[in-house]
């Protein structure tokens, strides 16, 4: 099972396009995660399938950034252990419920009535004063990378949407961006 015990099924996306996948056990997070003022704390424990950059104009618009970065995780990982009565959720997308403190509105988390995932937001893993992120939850791809506003130069894969099809039991993987197809999209501004 994908999101049950065992291990989670990545793709890999080579430089000539084809995609293979493997068997992987998920590396397990087990954190504190705070809004900045601390009113709001979460107890994350849970397998980490994935670490990803979401550069879709949702998460763009909630954060005020030019993308979000999210730890994915299966559903139930997310305990609230203090400020319950603090927290506040919408829905972003009927995909997207997300969560955060009312007192300082940082972003604490997101679930999904569609799919068996809980995305945490890195910046709050982290907490402040955070100078360097530990390798395990370091991102490994970019996701709704077709709505970016700024090109990204590193050597991730980049998917026009999600990475997998998560409507499928077990999700199967989705095609990255070619070197072709990044190139006919180009933006103006890279970083």
């Amino acid at each position: 099972a994908c999101f049950g015990g065992g291990g989670f099924e990545i793709a890999s996306i080579f430089d000539d396009g084809q995609m293979v996948s493997a068997e992987v056990e998920p590396e397990l997070l087990e954190a504190p995660v705070s809004c900045s003022c601390g009113e709001c704390v979460l107890a994350v424990k849970g397998p980490v399938f994935t670490v990803c950059v979401c550069h879709c104009s949702i998460c763009r618009a909630y954060t005020g950034q030019l993308f979000n970065t999210e730890i994915v995780m299966p559903a139930g990982s997310v305990t609230v252990t203090k400020g319950q009565d603090s927290i506040v959720s919408y829905a972003t997308s009927p995909n997207v419920n997300r969560f955060h403190c009312v007192k300082c509105g940082g972003s604490l988390y997101e679930d999904s009535p569609t799919m068996p995932l809980e995305f945490v937001f890195l910046g709050g893993v982290l907490g402040k004063g955070a100078t360097t992120v530990p390798s395990n939850l370091r991102p490994s791809k970019h996701i709704f990378y077709e709505n970016r506003v700024i090109d990204v130069n590193d050597d991730l894969p980049k998917y026009k949407e999600l990475d997998m099809d998560y409507t499928k039991e077990p999700p199967e993987p989705l095609p990255a961006f070619s070197a072709a197809e990044l190139a006919a999209t180009a933006r103006a501004v890279t970083m």
